[in-house]
């Protein structure tokens, strides 16, 4: 990833990329998959870590897939850095037709906790990338997620309602979305689903 954010969970020092063998592996698993099942369609999730750290692969993988003339359905999952023009101008050919970025406040706050490994500040540079696509074609077919990462030590409410307003002002678009996203894994026994938890809160101010 080229991120290095300090509540995440994938191992720190992890640099491994899908080679050319995972490829072909996952490749003969859904030929095989197809033979047996014959199914209309195929679901890809793009996850990592960060996916566009290897393009490459979603390239040279999504190719490999459209041989077999079935329909594809892919999202990506992505801290939106690299989400630069090149790529959103190809996501229609790699059959990509959702997207989820993740912003973790406001400029200030994200900028705490969203670090870049060259601790370039990321809110500005995602922000740039976002214009790009919500002022382009692209945003009538594809549609994003924004995902808000919380934190039930803070003032989340106050935090989600800020970045929403903030990114629907931004972005009146109907193809764009804006859930919370809580880092903990809480149980208590009065509400055991963190959803609940928000919504509860929300009825409640």
């Amino acid at each position: 990833c080229n991120f290095k954010c300090p509540y995440c969970f994938i191992e720190k020092g992890n640099k491994a990329f899908m080679n050319s063998n995972i490829e072909n592996y996952i490749f003969k698993f859904i030929q095989n998959t197809i033979s047996i099942q014959k199914p209309n369609l195929i679901n890809i999730c793009w996850m990592g870590g960060e996916p566009l750290l290897n393009y490459k692969s979603i390239k040279s993988l999504t190719n490999k897939i459209k041989t077999f003339n079935i329909q594809i359905n892919s999202s990506l999952i992505t801290n939106g850095y690299l989400l630069t023009k090149e790529k959103i101008n190809e996501f229609n050919d790699l059959n990509i037709n959702h997207i989820q970025v993740t912003l973790d406040g406001l400029e200030l706050q994200h900028n705490q906790s969203r670090i870049h490994i060259n601790k370039n500040e990321s809110f500005s540079k995602i922000i740039e990338n976002l214009d790009f696509f919500f002022n382009s074609e692209f945003n009538k077919t594809i549609s994003l997620n924004i995902r808000v990462n919380l934190n039930l030590k803070e003032d989340y409410l106050k935090k989600f309602i800020e970045l929403d307003n903030f990114i629907k002002e931004k972005y009146p678009f109907k193809n764009l979305y804006v859930s919370p996203g809580f880092i903990e894994d809480i149980k208590n026994n009065d509400c055991r689903n963190i959803g609940c938890i928000f919504d509860r809160n929300i009825i409640k101010d």
